[in-house]
């Protein structure tokens, strides 16, 4: 801590917060004692969210739970690698998804960092500089420019002290400070700076009288804190409701495929349980249940999502949208209602002045009413002050052409440069010009333009409005730094302390100048009595009814013509003219700023010396006397260009576009019209209100929002009960009524912060939202908004940080820009999702049918568990980089509540078909497979049967044997001792190859297998020296052993895995899982695109997840350990080209699909 040598001496009284005690401050006692019943002055950081939390939140979402519960049942039931598979699967997908939700500094640190780190307080009669957490109220604090306010203040002294606010009022202008009787109008205090506001100009002594959570800007922190009841995305929303269904579903398949399984006795080749062995068939069918289910169970979803959901957040980077949150990307694809600001988001922030509308007399005799003159800047350029200053009649488009072609003034035939001093061209118009130039260059004297020489761009340094007036002085060349403008300069000094600031509540400004010997000020003469003349601008509304007086020109014999003051004053039908001239400016969606001068003798000058403060002064220059209309400046801010096509597109895709701003009424109004956010045909004060319509009137009583019986609860933050630091708050309207104003209001004008906190809350009742914003002041409306959307040129790091998305380039086209993308996002989820459901349908079915059908199941165990990874996860990921289908910004929003992802269209036309066409195909193409290597389809024949001459009749592909026990209950055998298939190695043979195979005895080893053709089986010694028929108990003839003749030699039994019917079986299952494989991997380029895919473009993705899959299925094929590991077997060329014909089919079938499915899609949508 620091301290000055020389005491610091404030004045004595102060307003009525409270005297001044002591000329030494508080002492560093009190101070202490202040800071324990206060705490320290600093805001309340918004609540981080915890990794911990996310982590949990992530939990949520009921695909994982789904996951986990079938990894518990499969490892209860023996089958741990499918399990320890799916809690690895879920556990990264969900520790992935966390990271990727673990972002950012939140709000409240961003508030933090805009204050200050020490400041200079007055205590114990020193002045010292102090860590600004330790301030108290009570302590003076001394302010100068360039500070930042530590804590909120009330002004005890000030020299030329005006505070920027613009951060808590949205106001660009500055405040002018004074210790003056503090106002009770419920806007910022006059007598009172706020914390984390910036001193522009002057000095000052204050008071503190509130400090950290307790000021102006602690309001906005406390509005920032996160609403832990928040409901989950509406993406997260779809996902957890399909997950409900599919658990349901999954639950009755695997109820369906375990019964199914158990009654049909259905069992895989080569069979593992004995046919009288119900516990082995009863285990084995839940897991067939089982399997059923994981393959209905879409678990890569919460990752091929946090996948999609990456990849739109680089994709919207690159378009200058940057996303703070992930999930924002796809409710931003949701959102039905944009909310957004005027200025620089819909137009370009660079304002120019169009036009000037002047009113002069002619000066003959008997003219008694003024003629309006239109005077107009051309060309516009923002900031940039190329141009001149022409009479407006005679700027024809073809001019206009030729000086948008850089063509000279001089060189444009028949147009006159009304301000150039080098031909000092005559007329009304001309005189105009000058003393329009001239007064817009005084008024304006603490704004600069300047252009930057790095990059060459005009800048301004002050007010953008004022900047405007710049630039037209620039065009009526009083240029700075220029020869006239220092003679200006050096003959009208400006007089500072009786200047009147500009502030929101008076909407006027007024300079003083002094005025040379000859009493004028650029072409406009005044009488010999006056000192000074005083510069007044402001709003038309607050500024038109204290004119009194016109400008004439003067045509005196012998002279140059001048503008004076008219000897009668102005009449009311004059003031009429005037004000209908304002509305036709607004009507151009041009914002009116009027500029009068008064000129001041020497008692009015002393008037204005002797008064107290900015407003007195100002009363004494609108007081009655000759305060002449100079003219109407008709400023634009030109929109974007891009901002109607964006806003058309909004339209057309159903999204509701509302404007708010400060603007006037019928400047909103013509805004709105000229960028197309209303037509002419809008109803309810043709589209445009202002937000007092919003509020109660000032005798409304505050109802507590719980109380009394039956009472309906509010849910909107402008509702909450009032503190004595928000007391100041307007009072607005109930739930209903202000959802009837928002939902038919197009745009608000006249808004403050709290309406738009508001605007949003009433209308994310209904709708979701998106809000925009810039300042500190909209951060809690773009809290409250479904997507919060800050500017990152303009905005304030607090604004950003409570913000979803920050708009790189401030363009109202790039919020649209980011809603379009947040639908391509969805619709390559819904792809996905339809992707997804469709094969894992499809496979689920294959493997009901199957076990109805009793033929051998094309995938199980673990090449079901590869064909997830490697073609439900990582290939459908490439869906992500796929573009938006024509439609996506044609349709209206999506409606969120209660969408399961997928439609009906979806499932009637895509799905449906595609999980029939696939089961079919892929069956078909494992029993012909089964067929052409055994002879046999059905599981049952392919096992075997153990009544006598099965084989021999073609009943059976195997024989079993075995013995009778006492009761003529008849056992089998484990192994059949005798097997026969028929094998077509092509569709080329006629007929096909028969294979024998028999028991080996007792020379060779039991997993060896001998093919034996027209010879006596069992190695000469013949059937009937080794089997005999027996008769069981129910009458059926079987083979029994000659137990004489086998003696005590194993039996001669074939190993029941490497039979002709197990191979063929085997060979046939590898067909089907080829099919599924290749289809599916095939099938995901016709999902690309609702469109015929041959037009589709090249995807680099997909290409590489395709020749990703091809390889895998090659490794499962011919690399022999791993076809042996999965169960596979290598496939000749004429059996791969057999299971290729059914990928091709279905992706055949899926394009036929698509024709149904546009029909209804333009059906549905009307397109």
């Amino acid at each position: 801590m620091a301290s000055t040598e020389t005491p610091f001496k404030p004045t004595g009284e102060s307003t009525s917060y409270g005297a001044v005690k002591s000329s030494r401050g508080l002492t560093s006692d009190e101070a202490a004692r202040l800071l324990v019943v206060y705490g320290p002055n600093q805001l309340d950081g918004g609540q981080k969210e915890s990794f911990l939390r996310i982590l949990v939140k992530q939990m949520y979402n009921l695909i994982f739970g789904l996951s986990l519960v079938t990894a518990m049942i499969c490892y209860y039931t023996g089958e741990t690698p499918k399990s320890y598979f799916l809690v690895s699967l879920v556990c990264t997908i969900w520790f992935l998804n966390s990271v990727g939700e673990y972002s950012g500094q939140d709000p409240g640190a961003a508030l933090q960092s805009m204050s200050p780190e020490v400041c200079d307080v007055l205590r114990d009669g020193l002045l010292q500089v102090i860590p600004v957490t330790e301030l108290v109220p009570g302590d003076f604090v001394s302010i100068k420019m360039g500070d930042i306010v530590p804590a909120d203040m009330v002004i005890l002294e000030s020299v030329d002290l005006a505070t920027n606010e613009a951060a808590l009022t949205g106001e660009p202008h500055d405040a002018a400070k004074r210790a003056e009787e503090l106002l009770t109008d419920g806007n910022l205090r006059t007598n009172m700076v706020y914390k984390s506001t910036s001193v522009v100009t002057g000095s000052g002594l204050g008071r503190v009288l509130a400090t950290g959570m307790r000021t102006e800007v602690g309001l906005i922190a406390k509005r920032l804190a996160p609403d832990e009841s928040a409901p989950l995305n509406p993406l997260q929303q779809s996902i957890n409701t399909l997950a409900t269904m599919i658990g349901t579903l999954s639950v009755c398949v695997i109820a369906l495929g375990t019964v199914a399984s158990f009654l049909t006795g259905y069992q895989e080749m080569p069979p593992v349980c004995g046919t009288q062995d119900s516990y082995c068939l009863a285990h084995h069918s839940i897991i067939r249940g089982l399997l059923m289910a994981i393959s209905l169970i879409p678990h890569g979803l919460p990752l091929v999502v946090m996948v999609m959901l990456r990849v739109g957040s680089i994709l919207m980077a690159d378009r200058n949208a940057v996303v703070t949150r992930q999930s924002s990307v796809d409710t931003a694809g949701a959102i039905q209602v944009i909310c957004t600001d005027k200025t620089g988001t819909l137009t370009e922030g660079k304002m120019a002045v169009k036009l000037f509308v002047g009113l002069l007399r002619d000066g003959h005799e008997g003219a008694s009413v003024g003629q309006c003159m239109e005077l107009a800047c051309y060309p516009l350029h923002g900031l940039d002050p190329t141009g001149a200053i022409f009479l407006s009649s005679e700027l024809t488009a073809n001019r206009r052409q030729l000086l948008d072609q850089g063509t000279p003034v001089e060189d444009v035939p028949g147009l006159m440069d009304l301000a150039d001093p080098s031909t000092d061209p005559s007329g009304a118009a001309a005189l105009l010009a000058r003393a329009t130039a001239a007064a817009c260059f005084l008024g304006c004297h603490s704004t600069r333009i300047a252009r930057d020489h790095r990059t060459g761009a005009w800048l301004a340094m002050g007010s953008m409005s004022e900047a405007a007036l710049k630039v037209a002085a620039h065009k009526g060349h009083v240029e700075e730094g220029s020869a006239l403008a220092c003679i200006l300069n050096s003959e009208h000094q400006r007089e500072a302390a009786l200047e009147v600031p500009f502030s929101s509540k008076r909407k006027m400004s007024a300079t003083v100048h002094c005025l040379p010997p000859g009493r004028s000020l650029g072409s406009i003469h005044f009488p010999e009595n006056c000192t000074h003349a005083a510069i007044i601008k402001g709003a038309p509304d607050r500024l038109l009814e204290n004119l009194s007086a016109v400008l004439e020109v003067s045509t005196s014999p012998g002279t140059a013509e001048v503008l004076v003051m008219a000897e009668e004053g102005m009449t009311t039908e004059e003031r009429n003219v005037i004000a209908s001239q304002n509305d036709a400016l607004a009507r151009q969606a041009l914002r009116s700023l009027l500029l009068a001068v008064r000129p001041l003798n020497r008692e009015e000058v002393a008037e204005l010396r002797a008064a107290d403060g900015a407003e007195a002064r100002l009363q004494v220059l609108l007081s009655p006397g000759p305060l002449a209309l100079l003219g109407l400046c008709g400023i634009f801010d030109p929109p974007r260009a891009s901002v109607p096509p964006s806003i058309r597109m909004c339209h057309e895709a159903g999204i509701r576009v509302v404007m708010i701003t400060g603007d006037q009424q019928p400047t909103a109004l013509s805004i709105g019209k000229l960028i197309g956010i209303v037509g002419d045909g809008d109803k309810h004060a043709q589209g445009a209100r202002l937000c007092s319509d919003l509020h109660r009137s000032s005798g409304f009583v505050r109802q507590d929002s719980h109380r009394g019986h039956g009472a309906r609860p509010r849910g909107m933050s402008v509702h909450d009960e009032k503190t004595e630091t928000d007391k100041h708050e307007k009072v607005y309207k109930d739930e209903d009524e202000l959802h009837k104003l928002t939902s038919e209001t197009a745009i608000w004008s006249r808004a403050c912060p709290t309406d738009k906190v508001c605007i949003v809350e009433s209308l994310t009742q209904e709708s979701l939202c998106a809000m925009t914003g810039d300042g500190v002041n909209d951060a809690p409306a773009l809290r409250r908004a479904d997507i919060g959307v800050a500017m990152g040129i303009a905005g304030t790091s607090v604004a950003k940080n409570a913000a979803d998305i920050i708009l790189m380039d401030d363009n109202f086209s790039t919020v649209v820009a980011a809603v379009a993308e947040g639908r391509r996002i969805y619709g390559n989820v819904q792809k996905y999702v339809m992707f997804s459901l469709s094969v894992k349908g499809a496979e689920c079915l294959c493997l009901l049918v199957a076990i109805l059908a009793n033929v051998p199941a094309p995938i199980h165990g673990v090449q079901q568990l590869i064909n997830a990874l490697c073609t439900h996860m990582i290939p459908p990921m490439a869906l992500a980089w796929e573009d938006a289908e024509s439609y996506s910004m044609k349709v209206p929003p999506r409606e969120v509540k209660g969408d399961l992802v997928l439609n009906k269209v979806h499932l009637l036309t895509r799905w449906l078909p595609f999980v029939l066409c696939h089961m079919a195909l892929v069956l078909t193409t494992t029993c012909t497979s089964v067929y052409m290597q055994t002879g046999f389809v059905r599981v049952d024949h392919l096992i075997g049967s153990s009544v006598n001459g099965s084989v021999a009749s073609g009943m059976a592909a195997c024989q079993f044997a075995g013995v009778i026990e006492e009761g003529g209950r008849f056992i089998p055998d484990n192994a059949p001792f005798h097997c026969r298939c028929s094998i077509w190695r092509s569709m080329l043979h006629s007929r096909p190859e028969i294979v024998d195979e028999w028991g080996n005895y007792p020379s060779q080893e039991l997993s060896e297998m001998v093919v034996q053709r027209n010879s006596t089986p069992f190695a000469g010694k013949g059937m009937t020296n080794l089997l005999k028929e027996c008769t069981d108990h129910m009458g059926i003839v079987r083979q029994c052993w000659i137990t004489e003749a086998i003696g005590a030699d194993a039996l001669p039994l074939l190993d029941p895995s490497v039979t002709c019917a197990a191979l063929g079986a085997k060979t046939g299952q590898t067909s089907g899982y080829v099919a599924i494989h290749l289809g599916e991997i095939l099938s995901l380029a016709t999902f690309r695109t609702d469109g015929f895919y041959g037009k589709a473009r090249f995807s680099l993705a997909y290409t590489l997840v395709l020749c990703f899959n091809i390889s895998i299925l090659s490794i499962l094929l011919y690399v022999p350990s791993v076809s042996e590991l999965v169960g596979l077997v290598p496939l000749t060329s004429f059996q791969l080209l057999l299971s290729c014909l059914s990928p091709i089919a279905l992706c055949v079938c899926c394009e036929l699909m698509k024709v149904e499915y546009r029909r209804q899609l333009r059906v549905r949508n009307s397109l």
